[in-house]
């Protein structure tokens, strides 16, 4: 809760004129300035210090301790206690800052304003100039980081238990508090919040984890178009040069099967979580399959979510098409508790799917509310399509009701190559057609939610789940449970809609029509009409994450995809969904979850593994997108697709990392482990981590979750380095976990529901597991594709319109400066 104190005159009357805020030298004992005693030393010594400190020097201070992140003059003389302030940055934490004070006119009041506080101790503070707050805080910061306009300090309180970090060059480890909850809310997305009981809006899980105060430029810019590539350098080969990806080798592929072997660690068979259903009614695949669940916990979760479910059913399916038995068994196994959840719970009308539990119409009628078809009735009577996002439902107030569009696209891409593996029997083929219909229209919002751009194209945008999010609108039956107009980037699964569009189109049959929605108007849809659906929500996804994301691939968890329509009932008409991307409308912001807008965080993080899919099983035409500007007209100087897109978060660590994979230079000393250390720098230290597009200030590397799907970058080759070396880059991420003794060893290693799904994930689109569909040829396209983009050179960090960081050096120049300064603190 946030506590906004009136100023407190009577203190302030009281405070001497010229009081210096007491800073300490961290580990040590508090030292008191009441004033400050200048001579003519410490003003030289100054002088030098903000002259060096102006032209992006580091000062190396040596046995004092330092923050990690970019060190300025002024911190370095504030070690000293000569300092009480840090200008131009910002201060990470591992809790969120939720205690401020408007109206802080100085970074000097806002100091005394932690010294004087009588509402929780206050060791820490950070000052934001345009907003004139200040947050004050009860713990120590874990790092920092440039931000122009903040200026942060220390308070002087007694020493701490666990001081901070030693060196400058490698960061905390930030301890994640639990999230557990006792009651979640009613419609789905993931959440990092702990609440003791929930409302209205479903969060399934996300942890905890470092913060830094928010702060949004109400303006939204856009990106500077991506120059178009030099030719390709001669001498490459292989991957580099043909398209295909990169694969880890022997060391990605133990870590996915040490993952995995946790991850199968969490199915158990159904408790009565979810609801049964008769072999009658379901393909005879199912015959003496037993129903698995995933188990999940943190955030929001626990119990039964979707989108454990998900990762469930697609990683056992990618397995299973490999000829792994034991895979086939699982997924069969959590597939039939899928359906169950279609099925939905006894005492509610059946389907339940994600609908709103009040009658079966809510599930199989377009017309009704919510917007779309989610469960469709099969021959034998059993019905596919998505689910509820958690079971049992009665763990929300209201019941659990509305799909959640992650868990839903993973586990029909799951269930697709579940059915490959068998050969597609003709019952299996009809599950699956009815649950790619279902997804389209619930979580895409086919046949008739979507806005058309001046050349007449449908763009299509993933919804929250069937309930809200995308571009429901703000009034009338469709109306959406939530914030409107948000969206959720790490939702976009190009691969996944290209792998249902072209399966629908090869396995098509005349008896399939009837399980189309209509449109409102009574009129038949068409299986050209989904297909264009589906190629709309892959065009408009990407053009989404071009407006919502940085060159080093930092994405928002929520960005805006505002497109009125006049008439504010109207499902269509004309508009452009990225108008003013990341915002909603010309400034406003939306969160779905905890997770802070236009951050990277637990949300976001899901984005790199899934762009990452989509280029492993379609090099071609992921390589292949039309991006328009803000108008809605095409705009032919920009190359940006999944290839740019994973090559910006490669270049990030190529660039930014104190070690280089292809050296073989980034193991521990003593150890064939990888410090991580060497690695985090890339991100909680890099530049482009925030810029227009992301306005706000990223979680940290540190936590596995966010850690592990960055790594799926290197999958796209480098044009700059061979297919080995992109590979060498790929085996030193899966060497940070040691296995050989079950759990995995060392610093982002986890064994925890949220964490340990996306390293399962990401170490299977690492290790080659992801292949594409044998004998599925693409869909005939329903929009024009743009030519097929040169090879390209590795994308320049200057692509897009983002605050350059400037350059350090060592500030030789301050030894004369800083030197004086000690001598007269002497």
């Amino acid at each position: 809760m946030q506590h906004k104190p009136v100023a407190d005159t009577a203190s302030s009357a009281l405070q001497p004129s010229g009081m210096y805020c007491p800073v300490r030298e961290e580990g040590s004992l508090p030292v008191q300035h009441e004033q400050l005693r200048w001579s003519w030393g410490r003003v030289a010594g100054l002088v030098v210090a903000a002259a060096c400190a102006a032209a992006g020097a580091v000062i190396a201070v040596r046995d004092h301790r330092l923050l990690p992140g970019k060190t300025s003059a002024a911190e370095a003389l504030m070690e000293f206690g000569e300092c009480a302030v840090v200008t131009d940055t910002a201060y990470v934490y591992t809790e969120p800052v939720n205690s401020f004070i408007e109206n802080v006119a100085t970074a000097d009041e806002c100091c005394q304003k932690c010294q004087r506080s009588h509402h929780h101790p206050c060791k820490s503070w950070i000052w934001v100039d345009n907003l004139k707050r200040c947050y004050t805080n009860s713990g120590r910061p874990v790092q920092r980081v440039v931000k122009q306009g903040y200026v942060s300090g220390m308070s002087t309180l007694a020493p701490e238990t666990n001081p901070a970090p030693t060196t400058s060059t490698r960061p905390p480890t930030p301890t994640l508090p639990s999230t557990s909850s006792t009651f979640a809310t009613a419609a789905p997305v993931p959440s990092m919040i702990t609440t003791p009981m929930a409302t209205a809006a479903p969060v399934p899980n996300t942890p905890a984890t470092p913060m830094v105060p928010p702060v949004v430029t109400p303006t939204p810019a856009a990106p500077a178009p991506l120059p178009v590539p030099p030719a390709p350098q001669p001498g490459f080969s292989g991957a580099a040069s043909n398209g295909s990806s990169i694969q880890g080798g022997q060391k990605v592929k133990d870590a996915f099967a040490g993952f995995l072997s946790l991850w199968r660690d969490s199915y158990q068979d159904n408790d009565g979580s979810v609801p049964e259903v008769d072999d009658s009614s379901l393909p005879s695949a199912f015959s003496g399959i037993k129903t698995k669940i995933v188990v999940s916990s943190g955030g929001a979760a626990g119990g039964v979510v979707t989108e454990g479910m998900g990762y469930g059913i697609m990683v056992e399916g990618f397995k299973a098409a490999s000829g792994d038995s034991e895979a086939m068994t699982n997924g069969l196994g959590l597939l039939r508790s899928w359906l169950g959840m279609v099925n939905g719970p006894d005492k509610y009308p059946h389907p339940f799917g994600g609908g709103n539990g009040k009658s079966a119409e809510a599930a199989t009628a377009v017309d009704k509310f919510p917007y779309g078809v989610s469960a469709i009735k099969g021959p034998r009577g059993g019905y596919s399509g998505v689910a509820s996002w958690r079971f049992p439902i009665d763990q929300c107030r209201p019941p659990c009701q509305g799909s959640a569009t992650d868990g839903d696209e993973d586990a029909i891409l799951g269930t697709i190559y579940l059915s490959s593996a068998q050969g597609n029997p003709a019952d299996f083929v009809d599950l699956v057609v009815r649950s790619i219909i279902s997804f389209a229209s619930a979580d895409l919002g086919f046949p008739d939610l979507y806005r058309t751009l001046p050349d007449g194209q449908r763009m299509f945008v993933p919804k929250g789940g069937s309930l809200w999010g995308g571009l429901l609108p703000t009034e009338g039956p469709f109306k959406g449970v939530q914030e409107p107009w948000c969206y959720n980037p790490s939702y976009f699964a190009p691969g996944h809609y290209r792998v249902f569009r072209d399966y629908v189109h090869k396995y098509w049959r005349r008896e399939f029509d009837p399980y189309l929605p209509k449109h409102l108007d009574g009129k038949p849809s068409t299986l050209q009409e989904m297909v264009a659906a589906f190629d709309g929500a892959i065009t408009a996804g990407y053009n989404l994450l071009y407006y919502s994301s940085c060159s080093s691939g930092a994405v928002g968890n929520w960005v805006g995809v505002k497109t009125e329509c006049e008439d504010k009932e109207a499902l269509n008409c004309e508009g452009v969904p990225w108008a003013t991307t990341p915002y909603v409308g010309k400034s406003g912001t939306c969160s779905a979850s905890g997770t802070t807008f236009g951050s990277y965080g637990a949300d976001a993080c899901r984005t790199p593994w899934r762009i990452a899919m989509d280029y492993i099983l379609h090099p071609g035409d992921s390589t292949r997108v039309t991006i328009y500007d803000r108008q809605g007209k095409v705009d032919s100087s920009v190359v940006y697709n999944a290839k740019t897109y994973l090559n910006g978060m490669a270049n990030q660590y190529k660039d930014n990392a104190q070690c280089n994979a292809v050296k073989g230079d980034c193991a521990a000393v003593g150890t064939t482990k990888t410090a991580t250390f060497k690695l985090a720098v890339a991100f909680d230290q890099g530049p482009h981590m925030t810029c227009a597009n992301v306005p706000n200030f990223a979680q940290s590397w540190l936590a596995a979750f966010m850690a592990w799907p960055t790594f799926t970058a290197f999958v796209a080759p480098l044009d700059s380095m061979t297919p080995a070396d992109n590979s060498k880059w790929l085996d030193t991420f899966a060497s940070i976990c040691d296995f050989s003794e079950g759990k995995p060893q060392g610093d982002i290693c986890a064994a925890t529901y949220f964490e340990l799904g996306q390293e399962v994930v990401a170490t299977m689109v690492m290790s080659g597991a992801v292949v594409p569909l044998a004998d599925v040829p693409r869909a005939p396209t329903s929009v024009p594709l743009p030519p097929t983009p040169p090879t390209q050179s590795p994308i320049a960090t200057t692509t897009r319109s983002e605050a350059a960081t400037p350059p350090t050096a060592f500030a030789t120049c301050l030894g004369l400066g800083l030197s004086a300064v000690m001598l007269q603190a002497a």
